[in-house]
């Protein structure tokens, strides 16, 4: 009888013991390509472009021949991000050392096209991009306009009030979508409303509601 409890003590000790089952590698890693797409997903439709990643993606999204060529992207991400060193009529050496690199421009581009499966290039030009990078000065030289976008940005207070507020900034072109999230992050920390970023994740549409009139003056509106 002692001999039996004893095997079940080891039988019991052995199952706190036994290390959970660990998951298959292949499906980790899946896994967290869908989450880091999903955040990249979100970060770009909220307007957030605190990280690189994310404003390359906005290139990607918005100029679809800076999918097939990373000289497209790094002029029109320098166009956006970097306008006040980037030159179109002529980029000094200097400067050269102020703007984001190629080569990590490229990374980014690759990473978002290649595992994250998005904003894919040319079937032409994916296939020569197993081999080497192809420059495309064709796309340099005849810049087709990008599909007209527009970006509005939009938030109601007021939901258990009598009346609905609403307030909404309308952004309509790629520069001013970074002007205006620059604006508003850089005003959010020292208003009297910034109280919102810390209650509400959705705190660009709680600050428009409340700066919307500041940041159409200050952006040209009436």
């Amino acid at each position: 009888m002692a001999d039996n409890a004893l095997h079940l003590v080891d039988a019991l000790h052995g199952e706190k013991a036994a290390a959970p089952a660990e998951m298959d590698p292949a499906e980790k890693k899946r896994l967290k390509l869908e989450n880091e797409k999903k955040s990249l997903l979100a970060s770009l439709a909220g307007g957030d472009f605190s990280d690189q990643r994310t404003r390359v993606a906005m290139i990607l999204n918005l100029y679809p021949q800076s999918r097939n060529s990373d000289v497209v992207l790094a002029l029109k991400y320098w166009e956006t991000f970097n306008a006040d060193v980037y030159n179109p009529a002529g980029i000094l050496p200097a400067d050269l050392f102020k703007l984001e690199r190629i080569p990590l421009l490229a990374r980014a581009r690759a990473k978002i096209q290649n595992e994250y499966g998005l904003f894919q290039a040319d079937d032409g030009v994916r296939k020569r991009r197993k081999n080497r990078e192809e420059e495309m000065f064709a796309a340099v030289i005849n810049d087709v306009a990008p599909t007209p976008t527009m970006n509005v940005y939009a938030d109601e207070t007021g939901k258990t009030a009598a009346y609905v507020i609403v307030g909404a900034v309308w952004v309509l072109n790629g520069r001013a979508v970074w002007e205006v999230t620059d604006a508003i992050e850089k005003w959010r920390k020292t208003s009297a409303c910034a109280y919102f970023g810390a209650r509400d994740q959705r705190f660009r549409g709680n600050v428009i509601t409340c700066f919307g009139g500041k940041l159409i003056a200050d952006f040209g509106g009436t």
